[in-house]
């Protein structure tokens, strides 16, 4: 394949430095998959970043540990951070342990496989990376679909409630939609939904202080420290619905400076900041910008300019080079959002957002401060909390209920005791010599060689129950992975395919009396 042209979509990319072992595999595997290959680190990682340009990221990843320039886990983190949805596998030598533990612990790698190889293997790694591949899309689908109409109906709510917040919530989103259809970011569901919802947590806010802020006016500390506080209370409200928790992180972290700055007090700092969060605090205050100026020209960018240390520096970058317009084409704009476009003083609706505000404000503070006034301003605040809170309990149980839904589809079948334990018995008389190859007591094949006996096609509830039992007296391989942690979370991870686990066992040679009485 020549460099730079992509397969179709889904494909299976092959990376080693060896020209030679790649050209092999491509005989081994033609027919099977759709399948690319590079020759090295950075080939792999520009392939990478031009298929997730076109939207049609690779399937999976398989890599070579062991090359020049570049290893096999920096090349696997470059892709994994262009797209976060590909599904990683590593090859390495039989001895390299420490790559074994580097890999593991860094979390991203699927399947780790000690050259060479055999190719029956490699090809059934392959075949489970390209399940796994489709069903986190078939789950990211469903979200985007169910959590879809939901959020609309929450914009929905804030247009309806105050129209100013609106105005920029719709400019964030739209800003965030155009940097991910420019590549300037990889494209992902969370920066959607963290740029729709931005701005939610002011609902709460009583309507006289947003426009207040909006207006520009002057306030009290106590007035800052409540508008300070929106972030956390939107964070709050959808922190608990399944999968949107690193939506509520960034939410939460939206005012954090990259200096240190903002809220909240003690937060992280610089690249320890959510990336989504970063992007979202140069979004909102280039919103607000462009309320001032009317439009995202040099001069709205020229205010931000003035706070860059807040910023992070790459993405300001990114964000100006996508979005800013020149700045003639910027003052002849009909952007709805604009205020120096001429004004008919007879018409409400062309009034500026910013004097509509001013005027409104006019209004509230020209009204009796009576105690009704008091209990209506009291009522409306616990009729929006009451909305909100419906709302997003509608969220919280049509996410659940999707989610449920496909984990149940995923649900392994009740655990066979006995033939778990049978299983166990004829796993040690292999390791003693008593049996050579034969069907394990699921239907898979059992093999012995070297004292390491593997076995395959076992269902993921007799997995679970073997891997607890026998890692305690030996070296255990749960599909590929080197089992370190005696925890029923990290084996139950471990055992995710629903009928197609493998293990590899070698007894601990000081165990075996133990295991005989």
């Amino acid at each position: 394949m020549k460099k730079g042209i992509l397969p179709m979509e889904g494909p299976v990319l092959i990376v080693d430095d060896d020209a030679n072992l790649l050209l092999s595999l491509r005989r081994q595997f033609v027919g099977k998959f759709n399948l690319a290959t590079a020759q090295g680190g950075p080939e792999a990682i520009e392939l990478v970043r031009t298929a997730q340009d076109r939207n049609a990221s690779f399937a999976v990843v398989v890599c070579d540990m062991r090359m020049p320039e570049m290893d096999g886990l920096q090349t696997l983190a470059h892709i994994h951070e262009i797209s976060p949805q590909t599904i990683l596998l590593m090859l390495t030598g039989n001895s390299d342990q420490q790559t074994t533990i580097n890999a593991i612990n860094s979390g991203h790698i699927f399947r780790f496989y000690n050259k060479p190889c055999p190719i029956p293997i490699l090809e059934s790694g392959i075949s489970e990376a390209i399940t796994k591949f489709k069903m986190l899309q078939a789950e990211h689908e469903i979200l985007e679909k169910t959590l879809a109409g939901s959020i609309k109906v929450l914009i929905d709510l804030v247009s309806s409630t105050n129209p100013v917040i609106s105005s920029h919530a719709r400019r964030i989103r739209d800003y965030a939609r155009k940097l991910t259809s420019d590549g300037q970011f990889p494209r992902h569901w969370q920066l959607e939904i963290a740029s729709s919802l931005a701005l939610i947590g002011q609902l709460s806010l009583p309507v006289e202080l947003v426009q207040k802020r909006h207006a520009g006016q002057s306030m009290s500390v106590d007035e800052q420290s409540t508008l300070a506080s929106a972030p956390e209370i939107a964070r709050n409200l959808i922190t608990n619905i399944p999968r949107l928790g690193k939506v509520a992180e960034s939410i939460y972290l939206q005012d954090r400076g990259f200096d240190g700055s903002g809220f909240p007090d003690g937060g992280p700092v610089g690249a320890d900041i959510p990336r989504d969060a970063r992007i979202l605090k140069v979004l909102k205050d280039l919103s607000e910008a462009v309320e001032e100026i009317g439009a995202p020209n040099e001069k709205s960018f020229a205010i931000l300019e003035g706070k860059k240390a807040q910023y992070d520096p790459d993405i300001f970058d990114k964000i100006r080079k996508c979005l800013e317009v020149p700045l003639a084409e910027g003052q002849n704009s009909s952007d709805d959002d604009r205020i120096d476009r001429p004004v008919d003083e007879n018409s409400e609706s062309s009034l500026p957002i910013k004097n509509k505000a001013a005027r409104n404000i006019s209004g509230i503070s020209s009204f009796p401060t009576t105690e009704t006034a008091r209990k209506a301003t009291l009522s409306r605040k616990r009729r929006r909390h009451r909305i909100i809170a419906v709302i997003m309990a509608s969220i919280f149980l049509a996410a659940t209920g999707s989610i449920a839904i496909l984990y149940d589809k995923r649900s392994s079948p009740p655990l066979n005791e006995v033939s778990a334990s049978e299983l166990i018995l004829q796993m040690q008389m292999a390791a003693k010599g008593d049996v050579a190859a034969a069907s394990n007591v699921y239907g898979g094949k059992l093999l012995v060689k070297d004292g390491n006996v593997q076995v395959d096609g076992i269902p993921r509830s007799a997995c679970i129950q073997v891997s607890w039992k026998l890692i305690k007296t030996g070296m255990l391989s749960i599909n590929g992975l080197v089992a370190q942690r005696v925890t029923g979370t990290s084996i139950s991870k471990q055992c995710d395919s629903t009928n197609a686990n493998v293990l590899a066992w070698s007894p601990y040679q000081a165990n075996e009396k133990a295991e005989e009485e």
